[in-house]
């Protein structure tokens, strides 16, 4: 396995779960280190650094970092690319990669850290987070292959002999869309209504598919797991039982979820001030799927509500009213 991050100091663990639910902590191969305007390559990594310096990397939080300063100007990226070595067995085992980071980079605004794998199927660096990091932080990120075995069929296209229901959902067609796709695929974090439950923040990349459909199948509606993200009982037998699988991720209830909306919907003059009637407030009962399901979309017709009002809320209004859930 190959990483690149862009970044100046860190240490990170990588673990892989197999499918049979054990787990093989990493060892650090090979580092390397470079400047330059465009990421390297596995096959042309950069300099490589002594053995001392990557232990720095894979200790235990010590307070010991692996540190690269060879960046001379701006635009100019420090990279630091590595190898784990997983065993002979976790091309064909592996369930998931599992990957803890601990470091900081750039203090100043506008130059995130970004951590990256390398897909060996495309031959191409995927994006597994990126945020400003100028002091310590932890981000928690799993990485696995359900996401790519689930889009073999719910893509709109199917392998040969394979035959979907007419009624079932493209989920391909908006989840990898990063402009106006998926709010939990390529758009995931990007919402601004609420807050997340560690360890999602905005900025997050995309949720795994397994993460709320279990690919085996469960006793709830859409195969939706009993425990996620550490909260277990989740029971869904009808729509609005999917509160429970949303506040999982989503701080406070439904009301906290829609506080942005209720600011101009249900404000302080009366119900509906804009006298939409379109609006209904969820409640405990409201079904979250019948507007935030894969595919669906939303865009918000221009009422000018800020030629009279300016909402102060952190995160509101957005920049975009058009989303997609």
């Amino acid at each position: 396995m190959s990483a690149l991050v862009r970044t100046a100091s860190w240490s990170l663990s990588v673990t892989a779960t197999k499918r049979d639910g054990t787990a093989t902590a990493g060892s650090a191969a090979r580092g390397y280190e470079s400047a330059s305007t465009s990421p390297p390559t596995p096959g042309t990594p950069g300099a490589a650094v002594s053995a001392a310096t990557l232990a720095k990397a894979t200790a235990p939080n010590d307070g010991s970092y692996w540190i690269t300063d060879l960046a001379a100007r701006d635009g100019v990226t420090n990279w630091q690319l590595f190898t784990v070595q997983l065993g002979s067995s976790a091309r064909t085992s592996t369930r998931d990669l599992n990957i803890t980071w601990r470091g900081h980079g750039e203090p100043t605004p506008g130059y995130p850290t970004a951590l990256y794998v390398w897909n060996t199927q495309t031959s191409s660096w995927d994006q597994l987070a990126s945020q400003d990091a100028g002091q310590d932080t932890t981000l928690a990120m799993k990485r696995g292959a359900t996401d790519t075995a689930c889009l073999r069929c719910h893509s709109g296209t199917t392998p040969s002999g394979v035959t979907m229901p007419a009624s079932v959902t493209n989920v391909g067609a908006t989840w990898s869309n990063a402009t106006s796709g998926d709010l939990h695929g390529d758009r995931a974090g990007t919402g601004w209504s609420g807050s997340l439950v560690a360890p999602y923040t905005r900025g997050f990349p995309a949720i795994r598919c397994e993460t709320c459909h279990d690919p085996h199948g469960s006793a709830n509606l859409f195969h939706i797991p009993e425990t996620v993200n550490g909260k277990s009982g989740i029971s869904v037998t009808s729509g609005s039982g999917l509160q429970a699988l949303c506040g999982a991720c989503h701080q406070g209830a439904v009301v906290d979820w829609h506080q942005a909306c209720n600011d101009c919907h249900n404000d302080d003059y009366g119900t509906n001030h804009w006298g939409d009637s379109s609006y209904v407030t969820p409640g405990p009962s409201s079904d979250c799927s019948s507007c935030h399901r894969h595919g669906a979309t939303f865009t918000h017709p221009d009422k000018n509500c800020h030629g009279c009002h300016l909402n102060t809320r952190v995160g509101f209004p957005p920049a975009d009213w058009s989303s997609a859930f």
